[in-house]
């Protein structure tokens, strides 16, 4: 094993046990003897309202495999309740280190639906790239605000619309041959090692793979689409912890509860070693600096809440997937034969019977 190999997985698992001591942290805050009224009052919660926040986490999940979906259709049709499971599972294995969530998505789409690596990784560009240009505007006016006021929702509309509307409007122009024979020309006059310019002369190489996610990007309806379910989907967290405060009488604004839905999704989406811990402790951590006279002991166990039920409602998602979808057929190995059997020798011809006998 490689030197450089070595420090990657030593900082997996130090970034997997970190998450686990913020899990430790919230859960210990969560359970302290200042929180036993909010606990309390979960206790005694009326049903419906856990009905509801299990209902938004299940429609997180979906609007998240439809946008799988939308990403990748300029190119390729997959079929969207094969996608819907896989991002099931993936957002189950999210909560593993080493990447496992990511592993598991390519690793099926190439082998299940022959989806080649490298298009893998331009659709994956392509989803980060529309979901950057949603929640970019959203953190960074929160976080020179401090609130979600008239001014940040203009200016986070602004925003969006900006970015949005740049992307689509490079991708469309590098969409067309004779745009993007420029930019390959560009980029192989380029000073670059001899492997890498190998590399890029395939025509079936990275550049080719490239244009794949470019295509992606200059799809109008996909970009639009793609925009619109971000931004719903960010309202559907920012009601789990609207409901989630409610529950348990905490003073939460809406305007908060959308910057705390965001904090959270970005914070699970960028987790280098999973989710485990990271949004538990990290969402507080990072709405006290945005929001500083919110009550962090006590939030915590609003962010427990949300986490707990996602969990439940990804388990559920999860195991319908992996019945619809049977990876374990997949991903099965097959034994082949330790050696070639014998072939019996054929039966000996069985002597006629004399006439008459």
């Amino acid at each position: 094993m490689s030197r450089r190999t070595l420090l990657r997985t030593f900082l997996q698992v130090f970034a997997f046990l970190a998450g686990v001591a913020a899990l430790v942290w919230a859960v210990r805050k969560a359970l302290s003897p200042d929180n036993q009224q909010m606990l309390s009052r979960l206790r005694d919660a009326d049903a419906s309202h856990l009905v509801l926040l299990g209902a938004l986490s299940l429609g997180t999940v979906l609007i998240n495999g439809l946008l799988f979906q939308i990403s990748l259709r300029p190119v390729r049709r997959l079929r969207v309740p094969d996608v819907l499971s896989v991002n099931a599972i993936s957002t189950l294995l999210a909560l593993a280190p080493f990447k496992v969530s990511l592993i598991f998505r390519v690793l099926f789409h190439n082998r299940r639906d022959k989806v080649p690596v490298l298009t893998i990784g331009a659709w994956m560009g392509a989803f980060a790239a529309v979901m950057g240009a949603v929640l970019t505007p959203m953190l960074a006016v929160g976080a020179w605000r401090g609130r979600a006021d008239a001014l940040w929702f203009a200016l986070v509309i602004g925003g969006i619309l900006l970015i949005a509307g740049s992307m689509l409007a490079v991708a469309r122009l590098l969409s067309h041959e004779t745009s993007w024979a420029r930019f390959t020309s560009l980029v192989h006059r380029l000073p670059m090692p001899g492997a890498i310019a190998r590399l890029l002369e395939k025509p079936d190489g990275v550049l080719a793979r490239v244009h794949e996610g470019v295509r992606m990007l200059a799809s109008p309806r996909s970009v639009v689409l793609g925009v619109l379910l971000r931004i719903f989907d960010t309202l559907i967290h920012a009601a789990r912890f609207y409901i989630a405060a409610k529950v348990l009488n905490f003073p939460l604004s809406p305007e908060q509860a959308l910057l705390a839905g965001s904090v959270f999704f970005l914070i699970g989406a960028l987790a280098p070693a999973g989710q485990v811990g990271v949004r538990e402790g990290g969402t507080p951590a990072l709405l006290k600096l945005v929001l500083p006279g919110i009550d962090l002991k006590a939030f915590v166990v609003v962010v427990m809440l949300v986490s707990v039920i996602e969990i439940m409602i990804v388990l559920l998602c999860a195991g319908v997937g992996i019945a619809y979808l049977r990876p374990d057929r997949l991903f099965k190995l097959r034994k082949a034969p330790a050696s070639s059997p014998v072939p019996e020798p054929p039966p000996e011809p069985r002597p006629e019977p004399a006439p008459g006998a």
